[in-house]
């Protein structure tokens, strides 16, 4: 490339495609949400919440900046991970309504944490996330369920 010669610049639609993505799961989250009790409802919506603006947040990066070809490259591995997130979420929800809140928990929390680490599992560390997993749940639930009187 010579000096005077700008890369080509593009827009990061997969950026934009995981933002619209992320608002239309905040969305569902807030309308399944008007059901919970005052309590029940209110980490759903904070979540919720916190999602569509960082959705709008993006949006609007997207739609200004544009960024290099050669970057639109390591930004789709980047996307494809946060959609592995979303989808962890989503399968969280589901899971919620037929399973239960809490084995639909620690399986959100494991399969969360494995989609966010970047180096491979060693059968220790994995037995370790499992644990920490369960305890973790654990500890929530018990909020919930009885500091809170949410009920499940």
């Amino acid at each position: 490339m010579q000096p005077s010669e700008a890369p080509i610049q593009r827009y990061d639609w997969p950026g934009a495609l995981v933002a619209v993505a992320s608002a239309l799961l905040a969305l569902y989250v807030l309308r399944e949400s008007a059901g919970f009790s005052l309590f029940g409802s209110v980490f759903p919506r904070a979540v919720a919440f916190a999602m569509l603006a960082l959705a709008a947040a993006l949006l609007v990066r997207t739609a200004i900046r544009k960024v290099p070809a050669s970057a639109i490259r390591s930004l789709t591995r980047a996307n494809w991970r946060t959609a592995g997130l979303i989808a962890v979420v989503a399968c969280w929800m589901l899971l919620v309504r037929f399973a239960g809140f809490y084995p639909a928990s620690v399986f959100g929390f494991l399969a969360a944490g494995a989609l966010a680490r970047h180096t491979p599992w060693t059968l220790r560390e994995l037995g370790i996330h499992a644990l920490v997993s369960v305890v973790t749940v654990s500890a929530f639930y018990a909020f919930f369920a009885y500091g809170l009187s949410v009920r499940f």
